[in-house]
């Protein structure tokens, strides 16, 4: 291959728009762990069987309590981890069987942004460093063309071509995950995972980095997954939202529905907890609620069972089917679908 030969996905029947970007199937994970305390090793499944379908263009919102697994998710997207079973596809292509320079073409194409701007950014290494290694890496452009390309990202992200001397510590949190989101940026990708991009930040430093990623988005013809457990955050990003408990999906459906109508019983009281000034009403339906340790979530049935004020006696013991119950609204609930 020659030096600057870049391999590009083929993006197949993706032009009729018809076809998911990110088409994720039965995704499971499970890690092994040793217990501080007695030792003991244990597994831990942090996703189980995860449907889910990211079209171009939009912003999936992926929402959840911690440890639901949504960053999990994230990281099997990327292939920063690779998933116990399950199929990611990517354009119709199952990403788990790229190697090589296909892979290094599918990195170039999917990248992520974490949730804490100062440990993902290089000490060492000022603005431009950080900025050009990609560029490096992939062997794009010449010297002058990658220089161009640093300045040029800077600016898209608002900040200044001189911020290229700078290090990490001389700049604001708000300054650092714009570097990061320029980083992920400057390989031109098609999707950007965003994991809790914002909540690491101030309320008023926050609403700036949401805008400059929504502009983004329409200036480059983006795809985001956006990941978050601020519901008021997702709903303003959001075109579709995800809601995930106890590794599982439980709820999809477009931003404006899920927020109007929730089906699922976790969603509702993922809503009902938003502050809202009048908390009496909520706080007596809240009440209803049951709490579970994490060996309770692992069963056959319903990972929100255990919880659930209006569980019955399916919901023990079947797990209940991801199911449209109207055009667009999908749900895993025995109850509600």
């Amino acid at each position: 291959m020659k030096k600057n030969q870049v391999i590009l996905l083929d993006a197949g029947n993706m032009s009729d728009g018809q076809n998911p970007l990110i088409d994720i199937t039965s995704l499971a994970k499970v890690y092994r762990v040793t217990r501080s305390i007695t030792q003991e090793r244990v597994w831990i499944k942090a996703l189980d069987g995860v449907d889910l379908s990211i079209w171009k263009g939009e912003t999936l919102g992926v929402v959840g309590e911690s440890g639901c697994g949504k960053s999990t998710l994230g990281r099997l997207v990327v292939l920063l981890d690779r998933p116990t079973t399950g199929r990611i596809a990517f354009k119709g292509k199952d990403v788990l069987g790229f190697k090589g320079e296909t892979l290094k073409a599918f990195r170039r194409q999917v990248q992520i942004v974490f949730q804490d701007p100062a440990s993902s950014l290089n000490p060492r290494k000022t603005v431009g460093e950080t900025l050009r290694e990609p560029l490096l890496i992939h062997g794009l452009g010449s010297m002058e063309e990658r220089e161009e390309k640093v300045r040029q990202i800077l600016k898209n992200v608002g900040l200044p071509p001189d911020y290229t001397r700078r290090f990490p510590h001389e700049l604001s949190g708000g300054q650092r995950q714009r570097v990061c989101i320029a980083r992920a940026l400057i390989l031109a990708p098609e999707l950007i995972v965003a994991d809790e991009p914002v909540s690491n930040l101030d309320v008023s430093i926050q609403a700036q980095i949401l805008n400059l990623l929504k502009d983004l988005r329409d200036n480059f013809n983006l795809t985001y997954i956006f990941i978050s457990h601020d519901l008021k955050v997702v709903r303003f990003m959001s075109d579709r939202v995800a809601v995930m408990y106890g590794g599982r999906v439980v709820e999809v459906a477009p931003s404006a529905i899920l927020y109007e109508n929730p089906r699922h019983p976790y969603t509702q009281l993922l809503l009902m907890a938003i502050p809202t000034g009048r908390g009496c009403d909520k706080k007596a339906r809240l009440k209803k609620q049951t709490f579970s340790t994490a060996e309770e979530i692992l069963h056959d049935g319903c990972t929100f069972a255990p919880r659930c004020a209006e569980r019955k006696e399916s919901c023990m013991t079947a797990r209940p089917k991801l199911l449209e119950v109207e055009a667009g609204h999908w749900v895993a609930c025995h109850i509600s679908s």
